[in-house]
């Protein structure tokens, strides 16, 4: 079992603190060690950076509902990635849905009650835009606008050239200004439901939680 090297402590022996003490600033740091690559291949495996961000959510939930599945001989981030492969398939499995638009916040409003309604429809307009472009401009658009990923991120985790990433994304806009007519489509977009940090606070919502004895083990976490 890894514990430390240096000042750096290691995932393993996070996930113990977690696991045996409760530590929540243990299960804080191992999420922002291991989610964003299990997020990366979400991403590869899905296509979907809502379904990928859900997933992430789901690996996490369920590690901390069975710790006991884990083998402490064994690394933290293989068995996490086995939980989120299981996670995806769950998903897909309940698919044939769309994003549901109420994790979309709704913007600041201004303070013209009037104003503020037509905002939040040209927001919403927006949104449901991106959300039925075909693909591949509705991945990429996502990641951009939504997630707001830097168009090199992109091509990385998408295995593909800059170029290409940049192709992909003014060809979205051109669908959405033709779709959207005057709308100003940058203007409006804004953050979703906060990407990983707000996945990463749900996740330290439910580890600061009461828990039964650690060590529990259940099919939930069964990955790997």
């Amino acid at each position: 079992m890894a514990t430390t090297t240096g000042a750096r402590t290691s995932p393993e022996e996070l996930f113990l603190r977690w696991r045996d003490g409760g530590d929540a600033a243990a299960m804080a740091a191992l999420f922002d060690a291991e989610a964003p690559v299990l997020f990366r291949t979400a991403i590869v495996l899905c296509s979907d950076p809502l379904l990928a961000e859900e997933a992430v959510q789901e690996t996490f939930l369920a590690a901390m509902e069975s710790p006991g599945n884990w083998d402490d001989a064994r690394r933290v981030g293989p068995w996490l990635t086995g939980i989120l492969r299981i996670k995806i398939l769950e998903l897909r499995r309940r698919e044939g849905r769309r994003p549901d638009p109420r994790r979309l916040p709704p913007p600041p409003p201004p303070d013209d009650p009037v104003v503020a309604t037509a905002m939040a429809e040209d927001v919403e307009r927006v949104r449901a835009a991106i959300r039925a472009l075909p693909e591949p401009y509705r991945s990429v658009a996502l990641l951009r606008w939504v997630h707001g990923l830097e168009p090199a991120a992109i091509a990385d985790l998408r295995e593909e050239p800059p170029g290409t990433v940049w192709s992909i994304l003014s060809r979205a806009m051109a669908k959405l200004r033709r779709e959207l007519g005057g709308l100003p489509v940058l203007a409006l977009l804004m953050p979703e439901s906060g990407g990983l940090p707000a996945v990463r606070e749900r996740v330290l919502e439910r580890a600061r939680a009461p828990r039964p004895a650690p060590g529990g083990r259940g099919p939930a976490a069964a990955g790997g």
